[in-house]
């Protein structure tokens, strides 16, 4: 190409635009993502966890005042109740609700909380609130 000649581009050639990103475009990401999980959370919770139920509010009450100091791993069950929103708390709140609710085993309940909270079926907070659980 000669000096002082413009660049010829063909019609079909592909053009590729560079595009920077600036601070606010991750925070909007970032808030978009936020935002996203928050659906999502709230959409894997058991139905049954959202509503108001006498029957397992005193089921809950009565595993806080017999379980409170057993153990499930490394954390009591006061733990587990007490710290609302923590993810353990969370976790804990639905798989027992959708036990209570029966709409898992106790099987299905005990190897998913042992599983996410690294403990044993043998342990005293699971053998404790199985124990509460009323017989259908």
């Amino acid at each position: 190409m000669e000096a002082g000649s413009a660049a010829h581009v063909h019609p079909g050639a592909l053009a590729l635009k560079i595009r920077v990103f600036e601070p606010s475009d991750y925070v909007a990401a970032r808030r978009g993502l936020a935002a996203l999980c928050s659906v999502v959370v709230v959409a894997a919770c058991a139905p049954d966890a959202l509503k108001s139920d006498p029957a397992y509010d005193s089921f809950l009450e009565q595993i806080q005042k017999d379980c409170y100091f057993a153990r499930i791993g490394i954390i009591t069950i006061g733990d587990l109740l007490k710290n609302s929103g923590a993810s353990d708390n969370i976790y804990f709140i639905d798989e027992t609700s959708r036990l209570y609710a029966g709409q898992i085993t106790r099987q299905s309940w005990t190897s998913a909380i042992t599983a996410f909270l690294t403990g044993r079926e043998s342990d005293p907070g699971v053998q404790c609130v199985l124990k509460h659980l009323p017989n259908r």
